[in-house]
């Protein structure tokens, strides 16, 4: 299915998703209550806010949980993550190329996780030429982090605001060198 030159939300909700293109939306797919449903080997071209967008500030953490996020592409993004997790919980996201040509200049990251977003994975994933590569804001706990590849990263590589999560083997590479990418972790 496609959607292109739309101007409005799509919304996809307990249900999968599979081979659909969404360009030029605010958002691309925004998924509130959403569970035991996939989206997988989707496009997500020139966005101008998240390309994925999950919860709501009126539904609590765990409304929007058990999701699978795998191999889909996000592309050339204007503004907002490539993927965000708000409240998300038991939520795998993987094998996801989140790429844009030109570097977004906000502060929003390929992949993000605020807003008690917690028990999720996030590994195998590509991000390149977004502010930030992950970002675990405070309040989300019980992640698993790794296996992802980082590209191009203007201000932080990883940047990490709570404990209880857990990071390993991802890669973080730096081609321009006027950006000095850095991982930040949790201060004791």
């Amino acid at each position: 299915m496609t959607y292109c030159n739309g101007n409005g939300r799509t919304r996809i909700v307990h249900n999968s998703a599979t081979d659909y293109e969404i360009c030029d939306t605010t958002i691309g797919a925004l998924l509130r209550r959403t569970r035991d449903s996939e989206i997988t080997n989707s496009r997500f071209d020139r966005n101008n806010g998240h390309a994925i967008a999950t919860g709501h500030e009126s539904f609590p953490a765990g409304e929007f949980r058990n999701v699978k996020i795998t191999n889909n592409q996000i592309t050339n993004s204007g503004g907002g993550s490539g993927i965000n997790l708000s409240r998300a919980t038991y939520t795998t996201v993987t094998g996801n190329q989140i790429i844009n040509k030109t570097h977004q200049s906000d502060g929003y990251a390929g992949i993000r996780i605020p807003n008690n977003g917690a028990n999720n994975i996030v590994n195998n994933n590509v991000i390149e030429n977004y502010p930030r590569g992950i970002f675990v804001l405070t309040g989300a706990t019980g992640n698993n982090v790794y296996g992802n590849t980082v590209k191009n990263a203007s201000l932080q590589g990883l940047l990490v605001q709570s404990d209880g999560n857990t990071f390993t083997d991802n890669e973080f590479i730096q081609t321009n060198s006027s950006w000095a990418t850095w991982m930040s972790p949790v201060e004791p």
